[in-house]
């Protein structure tokens, strides 16, 4: 256990700010060769000192008061040691100093896992889902409490819980047997969609035999909604800014994000944030236009915006404290997937995605995809290579599905995207060649 957000204060020094947490999480790892299970926890704290406008950081896994003791001198020191930058200490006086979320899993166990794990093995094995042959299943449980306080007399405290199952099978095709995989997160095992966790494997298994490579010529791509959440979850470092950020300029019409930490029922929900500093929900991107960025104290201060803070997220105890998004959504629009689908017509179905990584301000991946022809897929699926920008992607948007899919703090629907906004790599393989002359 961590010390109490009381506790904590009595050992604050007033130009201090201590953030303190405990990670607890239970797994179970399901193969044909039976059952591992692992039971791990995580604590400490950090410290900042906001000195002459200069802010040290220090942190400990010592939550003692001599180990707290000697992470708030280290951070002194710090502070001695930098320039100013004109950073004074966090203050919110509003209300809300508790919070719990995922209390239906406070009473899960071992055997509660093992007995979803079974369901989703079985839901595998099932016709319905192709006969699949499960290789591994996995469940972690998690409670996370934290508490954060500093000398002004603000004083929080969180405790929350989730669940992430994760599945990995064979999937038989005409081509083979391809690995699928796909996972889902939540904070009540009774949400687990058992059916859909299972077709999402199959279908990913599917897409993953996909042989021949092809070039995107600017045909429209239909993304289905697990995928364009996970395309979404790389264009957060768009809002890391106070004011409207000038990169997310050129997105399509079609596309609202909303930023909503106070959606209690999701993963990465918290009234409060980081620092200590009351959420509140935000639209970041009103019909394409850029309408807020993501602040801290500091940009408050800064802005003169009270409402500009309250987004600071902690990776860990060990990490200084970072500017990012809770609960980021992509705002579903009017379109049935019939719609959607008519719209692709020429073009393809996206339903998989690999190698997806960003660096530099780009976005590199390669689509899973089938084409789509009278409404229905026709031929093998492809793989297309994409390279593209956040605000790329982002603009690249022509119609909106009607269903949300989320995947832990991430929401997004099906997504129209035009394929001439999407840029390939110079570089193909020879597999990618020989695709494009099949």
């Amino acid at each position: 256990m961590i010390p109490s957000p009381q506790e904590l204060l009595a050992r604050c020094p007033t130009d201090s700010e201590i953030y303190a947490e405990c990670y607890e999480t239970t797994g179970l790892r399901l193969t044909d060769g039976g059952m591992d299970s692992t039971v791990s926890t995580t604590a400490g704290a950090a410290v900042r000192c906001f000195r002459r406008g200069a802010v040290g950081f220090a942190a400990t896994h010592d939550l003692g008061p001599g180990g707290l003791a000697r992470a708030v001198a280290a951070a002194a020191a710090a502070a001695d040691a930098v320039p100013s930058q004109g950073a004074v200490l966090p203050a919110d006086s509003r209300a809300t100093t508790a919070f719990s979320a995922g209390q239906r899993l406070t009473a899960a166990s071992q055997a509660d896992l093992k007995s979803v794990l079974e369901a989703v093995r079985t839901e595998l094995g099932g016709t319905r889902s192709g006969s699949c042959t499960p290789v591994t299943l996995t469940a972690e449980l998690g409670r996370r409490r934290t508490a954060v306080c500093n000398g002004t007399g603000l004083a929080r405290w969180f405790e929350e819980a989730y669940v992430r199952i994760g599945a990995t099978a064979l999937v038989p095709g005409p081509r083979g047997q391809g690995l699928g995989q796909a996972s889902w997160w939540g904070r009540d095992l009774g949400d687990l969609p058992v059916t859909e966790l299972a077709g999402r494997v199959t279908t990913d298994g599917r897409v993953r035999l996909a042989a021949a490579g092809r070039r995107l010529r600017g045909e429209p791509l239909l993304v289905t909604a697990p995928v364009a959440a996970r395309l979404l979850a790389h264009c957060t470092g768009l809002f890391a800014s106070g004011d409207a950020p000038e990169s997310a300029h050129g997105l399509s019409p079609a596309v609202t994000l909303d930023d909503d930490p106070l959606a209690a029922d999701v993963v990465g929900a918290a009234p409060f944030d980081g620092e200590g500093v009351v959420t509140t929900s935000k639209t970041l991107v009103d019909q394409g236009r850029p309408a807020r960025g993501l602040g801290d104290y500091q940009t408050s201060r800064r802005t003169g915006d009270p409402s500009a803070a309250g987004n600071v997220q902690r990776s860990a105890y060990t990490q200084w404290p970072a500017v990012g998004v809770s609960v980021l959504t992509l705002r579903p629009g009017v379109d049935p997937p019939k719609a959607l689908t008519a719209g692709a017509e020429g073009g393809y179905l996206v339903q998989g995605v690999r190698g997806l990584s960003a660096g530099d301000g780009r976005i590199g991946a390669e689509f899973l995809a089938v084409p789509l022809r009278s409404g229905a897929a026709a031929g093998p699926p492809v793989r297309l290579p994409v390279t593209t920008t956040p605000a790329g992607l982002l603009g690249s948007v022509t119609h909106v599905g009607c269903s949300l899919y989320r995947h832990g703090a991430i929401g997004a629907p099906d997504l129209l995207l035009d394929g001439a906004r999407l840029v390939a790599p110079n570089r193909h393989s020879a597999s990618d060649h020989e695709g494009e002359r099949s």
